[in-house]
């Protein structure tokens, strides 16, 4: 496996792409999460947005947060480490602001079905692209998620959110 560093490398690109890739089924009808939200067009971005007034909505920012502070368990000659996410949503573009509400919850349902109990291939990558699959993740845990109040002057701020989530990286003992 990786040094620790590029375990979160490939772990939160790994994630971005199981984000943008995943199909997700809604009322008998399959589609990724962003062809869900094609219009306005919804961004999945790495890192908290550093300027909130020019952020393009929708938009889901993920954010690595810490790594919980579990101890590592055993599976068979695997050891698993835990990782905490948030997941930054940030609503908006529609025409009213009803729609605008609407679209927010609509993410956060979606957001949060996509990732409870999930599985996500870990791929390693170079820069952008996607190399060989090296590993797994589980989301663990409780997913959690909520709407958050305005907190600011832009756009941006009206109708955030943020879903919580572990993933267990599983990897091989040497």
């Amino acid at each position: 496996m990786p040094e620790s560093g590029d375990v979160l490398y490939n772990l939160t690109n790994s994630l971005i792409y199981f984000l943008e890739n995943k199909v997700l089924l809604k009322s008998s009808v399959s589609k990724t999460l962003k062809a869900w939200y094609v219009s306005p067009t919804l961004q999945i971005i790495l890192d908290f947005p550093d300027d909130l007034g020019g952020l393009a909505l929708p938009t889901l920012a993920l954010k690595w947060v810490n790594n919980p502070g579990t101890a590592p368990e055993f599976y068979g000659g695997y050891q698993g480490n835990d990782y905490a996410f948030m997941l930054w949503g940030f609503s908006g573009g529609e025409t009213t602001e009803a729609k605008n509400k609407v679209q927010r919850d609509k993410l956060i349902g979606d957001s949060f079905s996509l990732l409870e109990g999930a599985s996500i291939p870990i791929y390693s990558w170079n820069g952008s692209a996607r190399g060989a699959e090296i590993g797994a993740g589980q989301v663990i845990g409780k997913v959690s998620a909520q709407s958050l109040p305005k907190s600011g002057q832009t756009e941006a701020d009206k109708y955030r959110f943020s879903v919580g989530f572990s993933v267990r990286l599983f990897e091989q003992n040497v």
